[in-house]
């Protein structure tokens, strides 16, 4: 991958991670028990750590499939470290800093992650629906650039053989080397 490319992808993760966090924070509306922490209309701790989360998941999945040939195995390690990764952020802001969402229900698992069923599923799923995500885009992006060098490469081809004017100006078939 070119350094045009990679840097291509790389704002494209970056946007996509912002985008889910994004609809994600703004429909669940985070509110903790601290009150600097709660904004309107969009909680912006939560958004801000969704949105880095998410994003470093997708580096992570992006680290393992370099290395590793088992799209499964991929799959599942960034998971292990996604969901690690949410745990440990969980842990420290519910036990270490003290902050914690404003909510009735109970914890997950391990007494963290409090909130309703919508909530619990979403952390389950969010890292890796990112990751499926980002491959649909990646794929659309490279499948547009082919079809654009495709067309450009063919457009050189008729005016190499028809000239700018339209007479036909090769003499010979193009050699093959």
């Amino acid at each position: 991958m070119n350094k045009r490319r990679y840097k291509f992808t790389l704002l494209m993760e970056l946007i996509l991670s912002a985008v889910i966090s994004f609809i994600w924070v703004g429909s669940y509306g985070y509110t903790y028990n601290i009150d600097y922490f709660n904004s309107s209309p969009v909680n912006w701790l939560a958004f801000l750590l969704w949105a880095w989360g998410l994003f470093f998941t997708i580096q992570i999945y992006r680290f393992f499939g370099r290395y590793l040939k088992s799209l499964w195995l991929s799959l599942t390690l960034t998971w292990l470290v996604y969901f690690t990764g949410l745990l440990v952020i969980e842990y420290i802001g519910y036990y270490v800093l003290t902050i914690r969402q404003i909510t009735p229900e109970g914890p997950l698992l391990f007494g963290l992650i409090h909130g309703p069923m919508v909530l619990k599923v979403y952390y389950i799923i969010a890292g890796i629906s990112a990751v499926f995500l980002c491959n649909i885009l990646n794929a659309l992006s490279t499948s547009l650039t082919r079809r654009r060098h495709f067309v450009r490469n063919s457009q050189a081809q008729l005016l190499y053989e028809y000239g700018s004017n339209g007479k036909n100006i090769r003499t010979r078939p193009l050699r093959r080397t």
